[in-house]
């Protein structure tokens, strides 16, 4: 909910409406990690990009355009000062601070976080012609190139070969630079391994569908779940495979042999 803040959800924020032609509609949505906000760099431009942190007033009808000189309501990406949020609450302007979302300590989102939370803006689909039409007009996205030059770095690391999954790191990050702070994001053969791999698989592929398949692959799914997901607490070792379907097993007449996958009823 964009429209309501973290700090009182009880309460509707004057010029922000339960659904929006350009900021989504009210049902809930993907609700991204604390550790996965962390992952990115202040000085990553997929930072910004990934996570809508302002919300502007939208005048007179929720089908309308935003007003973007007149933002109502922040989010933060960092844990900001008691300072920081005055000197926007004394111009009108509402802050949720991280720690309004999120126990940073243990990642664990608060109960107003988990209904006031950032934006993906991956998902958003401003083409829409009325803020309650369900139907989307986006491509469907099967594979990108960025998941291209992931799997590339990751062969290179399962290959032992750190230099050119470096170079490949390299060229994707070339998009993501900031002007005067391209060190911020420079990598070496030496930060090439399967972790490395598996954090920059989720800068760029974080909450679609295909990050499940790194995660099998990686041979670390259920350890790097168990770490990074304080929500995710009744994962098992047999979760790396997935249940069959059951009208798949009544089809098949050697049940003896093609079994449900281990661990399932």
């Amino acid at each position: 909910m964009y429209n309501k803040s973290a700090k009182n959800p009880n309460i509707n924020i004057d010029g922000l409406w339960s659904h929006s032609r350009v900021y989504g509609r009210e049902y809930r949505c993907t609700m991204p990690t604390y550790y996965y906000i962390s992952l990115f760099d202040k000085f990553d431009k997929r930072r910004e990009q990934t996570f809508q942190t302002a919300w502007c007033r939208i005048p007179d009808n929720w089908n309308n355009e935003p007003d973007y000189s007149d933002t109502l309501l922040i989010r933060t990406l960092d844990v900001v000062s008691d300072e920081y949020v005055k000197s926007y609450e004394d111009r009108g302007i509402i802050v949720d601070n991280i720690t309004d979302l999120y126990d940073i300590n243990t990642g664990i989102p608060t109960i107003n976080g988990r209904s006031c939370h950032h934006t993906m803006t991956k998902y958003l689909d401003p083409s829409r012609d009325e803020a309650k039409r369900e139907e989307g007009f986006k491509d469907l996205i099967l594979m990108r190139l960025g998941e291209v030059y992931i799997t590339l770095a990751e062969a290179y690391v399962r290959t032992n070969q750190p230099e050119k999954a470096a170079e490949v790191i390299t060229q994707l990050r070339k998009r993501a630079l900031v002007d005067g702070h391209e060190s911020e994001l420079k990598v070496t053969a030496a930060d090439m391994d399967m972790d490395f791999i598996l954090e920059e698989g989720a800068r760029e592929l974080g909450c679609e569908l295909n990050r499940w398949y790194m995660l099998k692959r990686s041979g670390k799914m259920v350890e790097w779940v168990k770490e990074h997901n304080p929500d995710i607490t009744l994962i098992k070792d047999y979760h790396i495979y997935r249940p069959l379907p059951q009208d798949a097993l009544y089809e098949v007449t050697n049940l003896d042999v093609f079994v449900q996958n281990k661990g399932y009823k």
